[in-house]
């Protein structure tokens, strides 16, 4: 017996579709990832952005990397300090840690994708349990994923969403983020939080956090070394106007734009759906992770 033709305009019919699906993501949703040293204020830049992004008619959602640590702590029984001070932020680097030695280095990448899907589902209607593609509607959104602690996660998320990733490296004068950790974590002596910046920035393990190899790989840089408030009488805190975050964000998100724009028209709208990386027994149902 003969064995039978492939169909071949059915399967090229599938990837038509699917490339249409990557443009329209590419055009209709951008990622922004947030790099910088412990201390620099990468969540005061996610925001900012997050209000500028939505004060220019975009539906955003700031993603938490910090959710994924936690989640992982508690399946496997890792225990959290559950006070404020230094010990639970050096508890959860430890969990980041362990999270990366078991599930691969770019595992925080991983999570951030399929909260991405599950976000995007839920807006337009979709099931985020499904194997097939969820497309965007015509709704223009923004993902800010606070934040990014290793340079496998940079890789991950440029494979997956390629022209529609920008990574934004937050920079703080060193004097000042000692200074702003010394303030917030008062428990702990100048020595010991030299020592904990040290190790943000490059974990001697390999699986630990290396914020400034991935922080080299930023699309654009934002100052953050001036505080956004000035404690006036009275406690009475009032904007800065030093800090010029809103600028600098709005600046280079033009020239972002600019840049995307001239590779999408430099390559005619073509996007190569990534390799997907492997899902761990006993993580969340398989995703599409290409259309992520």
């Amino acid at each position: 017996m003969m064995a039978s033709k492939p169909n071949v305009a059915a399967n090229d019919a599938d990837r038509k579709d699917a490339t249409e699906i990557v443009n329209q993501l590419a055009t209709k949703e951008l990622v922004f990832g947030v790099v910088g040293p412990v201390g620099a204020g990468s969540s005061t830049i996610a925001y900012a952005l997050r209000d500028f992004l939505t004060s220019s008619g975009y539906d955003v959602h700031v993603v938490k990397a910090r959710r994924f640590i936690e989640n992982f702590a508690a399946e496997r029984h890792i225990e959290i300090s559950k006070s404020l001070k230094l010990k639970q932020t050096e508890d959860l680097q430890d969990a980041g840690d362990s999270m990366r030695k078991a599930l691969g280095h770019s595992v925080i990448a991983e999570k951030f994708a399929v909260e991405i899907r599950d976000l995007r589902a839920k807006a337009v209607g979709g099931d985020p349990t499904s194997a097939e593609p969820i497309p965007p509607d015509e709704t223009p959104r923004a993902y800010i994923l606070d934040s990014i602690r290793h340079p496998s996660e940079v890789a991950l998320l440029r494979k997956i969403y390629q022209q529609s990733f920008c990574l934004i490296g937050v920079v703080c004068e060193e004097s000042v983020r000692l200074d702003r950790l010394h303030d917030k974590y008062l428990d702990a002596g100048r020595d010991v939080i030299a020592s904990f910046m040290k190790r943000d920035e490059k974990a001697a393990e390999k699986h630990g956090q290396h914020v400034s190899s991935a922080f080299h790989l930023s699309d654009f840089f934002v100052e953050n070394t001036q505080p956004d408030y000035i404690t006036g009488p009275g406690g009475v805190k009032n904007s800065n106007p030093a800090w010029n975050v809103n600028e600098d964000l709005a600046g280079n998100y033009i020239l972002y734009l600019a840049a995307r724009l001239r590779h999408i028209i430099g390559h005619g709208h073509q996007h190569h759906q990534p390799d997907l990386p492997r899902r761990s027994q006993g993580d969340c149902a398989p995703r599409n992770l290409a259309l992520a």
